[in-house]
């Protein structure tokens, strides 16, 4: 049966218009065997952690708990760091310097546990109990919130609780300074958002606050906190705090920097059913909040996001909640909006250009979902392909990738891409491949794409590597979404096997 399958997978790799692999999936090198789930990778690569022996918990809707493992991605024992550790994402993690911490023990009706660490070389290390909530900073520092009370560490220090900092139930380091942070205290206790600077806290915002965030560049601070009317309205610090915020508006339903933190958008005025407005900043060279001038960029919004590698906006308005889809809107503080298509609903942006690709709904001719492309950020726009699910500029913004031509419920499509500038006269969209259920970039290498082909005998896929118009196979009978790239080059494949033949998680090295 297994020569069989191997031998489909191949054929049907094969049919891509590729160069047809010439060996059989390298099945990479064990890690661990067993059942596993959750697979992450610490940031260098190093190290992999994932759960295992999961047991329901005694709450019914409260997620599973599991074991939690540790083991080094060349080789080596795994180390058990913790039992009880809740299923859902956030339970654990990897600082940027490669400390594992996670909660164990959890309580599922407190949602608190115990606070164990595990550095590389050392023992778990049992750090506090009764923790709500942790997380690391930019340079490996690690908060936690234990009994209210805010703790924080050094990398590799002993945590230390923060004056000033009681009853507090989320944290936030700033990206650029991990000695400032920002915590908020529960509604219960007032909701009060509180600076944290040299481990000494002081009350930022004595009005409740809602969503609250740096900006990536660490100047400002920005959050919703309830007004006067009894509004989310949309404050805005300096990163010293030492002046009262700006109000930038009232009634706003949510905010987001740019990537570069050069520029802040916001959503106000939404109501259940009603879409909102949509209001942009320029922040570069402006030193105080109260310089701040939003200016509404577009009506009846619905949704919106930055792009990924420039002070670009996009939104849609003329929203329709119902079905999520309206007009496609394109811009930016002080650029002048441009907007696509009438029935969109999905969008992306190219992360270094102008580009923008879109996903329509059309009846003409029959109905379809149609990926279109505005090479310039502008009219003219051009039809890529018809019947699409799927897409997604490559991370240097140099490609455009969509799956189409799809079958078994777009369990397996063709997978093409065009330059993210258009297609020239006489030039036709690349096949990279077919079959393909998934499709995932190599941020070392953005030419390179990790593949994955569903399977129809288990919920699994077999995954191959595309690069440089090779195929080549790397493993079979994968868990949908735990295969990554490892760092810091992309040249290994971490994941995990359920085939009931050699479950587990393994590494596969690359060409």
């Amino acid at each position: 049966m297994r020569t069989e399958t191997l031998a489909l997978f191949l054929a049907a790799l094969s049919l891509c218009g590729c160069t047809r692999p010439r060996t059989a999936p390298t099945r990479g090198r064990p890690v661990a065997q067993g059942k596993a789930k959750g697979l992450l990778a610490s940031p260098d690569g190093t190290r992999l952690a994932w759960l295992e022996r999961c047991a329901r918990s005694p709450l019914p809707q409260a997620p599973p708990t599991c074991d939690l493992l540790v083991a080094p991605t060349e080789g080596g024992p795994a180390v058990r760091v913790a039992g009880g550790v809740s299923s859902l994402e956030g339970g654990y993690a990897f600082g940027p310097e490669g400390t594992l911490a996670a909660l164990a023990d959890v309580d599922a009706a407190s949602g608190t546990g115990t606070l164990v660490v595990d550095r590389p070389g050392l023992a778990p290390e049992r750090v506090a109990p009764a923790v709500s909530f942790f997380g690391f900073g930019p340079k490996g520092e690690l908060g936690f919130v234990s009994a209210g009370e805010l703790h924080l560490a050094g990398p590799g220090g002993s945590p230390a609780r923060v004056e000033g900092a009681g009853s507090v139930a989320t944290f936030e380091f700033d990206p650029s300074d991990p000695s400032e942070l920002l915590a908020r205290r529960p509604a219960a206790a007032g909701g009060e958002l509180v600076r944290v600077s040299g481990r000494v806290g002081r009350v930022q915002s004595r009005a409740a606050a809602g969503e609250y965030a740096w900006s990536p560049d660490g100047r400002f601070v920005a959050a919703t906190v309830r007004g006067p009317g009894g509004t989310w309205d949309l404050a805005l610090w300096a990163a010293s705090g030492e002046k009262p915020p700006a109000t930038l508006a009232r009634d706003v339903q949510a905010f987001s920097f740019s990537r570069d933190g050069s520029a802040l958008a916001f959503l106000a005025g939404m109501a259940p059913g009603k879409p909102g407005d949509l209001y942009a900043a320029p922040l570069e060279g402006v030193r105080e909040p109260g310089r701040v001038r939003p200016e509404r960029v577009a009506s009846g919004v619905g949704e919106f996001r930055w792009s990924s590698g420039a002070a670009r906006l996009a939104w849609l308005e003329s929203f329709d909640p119902r079905v999520r889809a309206g007009t496609l809107g394109v811009g930016g503080p002080g650029a002048r909006a441009a907007t696509f298509g009438k029935n969109v609903t999905a969008f992306d942006l190219s992360p270094t250009a102008a580009p923008v690709a879109f996903l329509e709904h059309v009846t003409a001719g029959g109905y379809s979902v149609d990926l279109r492309l505005a090479p310039s950020g502008a009219e003219p726009v051009v039809t890529v392909a018809r019947g699409v699910f799927g897409f997604e500029f490559a991370p240097d913004g140099r490609w455009l990738y969509y799956r189409t031509n799809c079958l078994r419920n777009a369990e397996a499509c063709d997978l093409f891409r065009i330059p993210a500038a258009g297609l020239a006269a006489g030039e036709a969209p690349e096949r990279v491949a077919e079959g393909v259920k998934s499709f995932e970039f190599d941020r070392a290498i953005p030419d390179r794409l990790l593949l994955g082909f569903a399977r129809k005998d288990l919920a699994a896929l077999d995954l191959a590597v595309w690069q440089g118009a090779r195929l080549v196979p790397v493993d079979e009978v994968v868990s949908p979404g735990s295969a990554r790239f490892l760092p810091p080059d992309g040249r290994r494949i971490a994941y995990v096997v359920v085939a009931p033949d050699r479950p587990g998680v393994y590494v596969a090295p690359l060409p």
